[in-house]
């Protein structure tokens, strides 16, 4: 059972993503935690960051419709 979901959300914004994921599955928690990034429409290597560390507890979730 999953006690903590972290969602970023995001869109062009490549340059920061990598230093938040690598921050948010840096923390320490007890429990079960996920981390899910939302990718509003990027056009960006958001996709690319994202995929170069999904070996953790981390989803990708693309949504097309940018707004």
């Amino acid at each position: 059972m999953v006690l903590i979901s972290a969602i970023v959300c995001t869109h062009n914004r490549a340059r920061y993503l990598g230093g938040a994921i690598d921050s948010l599955l840096a923390q320490k928690f007890a429990g079960e935690f996920e981390a899910i990034v939302v990718d509003n429409a990027s056009t960006d290597q958001t996709r690319a960051i994202v995929e170069s560390r999904l070996n953790h507890p981390l989803r990708y979730v693309y949504e097309p419709q940018l707004g």
